[in-house]
């Protein structure tokens, strides 16, 4: 399990730094295969608010082209930070 979380953290933190170089201001969580839209776990929200600022978009989508957006607060309200 934890090489696994090391993995996905390692990816979201390299997502992180291609948008930010890019000037991009937020990311999307898509799940093709199913219907359901699917929202990133808690350990990579947590990553999220350490990199990017609460108004970081996040945009959900699913198998049908359906999309939600968020922004880093919504998921995320209560979060901690050394900020």
């Amino acid at each position: 399990m934890l090489i696994t979380f090391s993995r996905q953290i390692n990816f979201l933190q390299g997502i992180i730094l291609v948008n930010y170089f890019q000037g991009k201001e937020g990311m999307i969580f898509c799940k093709e295969i199913i219907e359901d839209f699917c929202p990133p776990c808690g350990v990579c929200r947590q990553v999220l608010s350490e990199f990017c600022t609460r108004d970081f978009k996040i945009i959900l989508a699913n198998g049908k082209g359906e999309q939600k957006v968020f922004t880093l607060a919504e998921l995320l309200p209560e979060s901690f930070s050394l900020k």
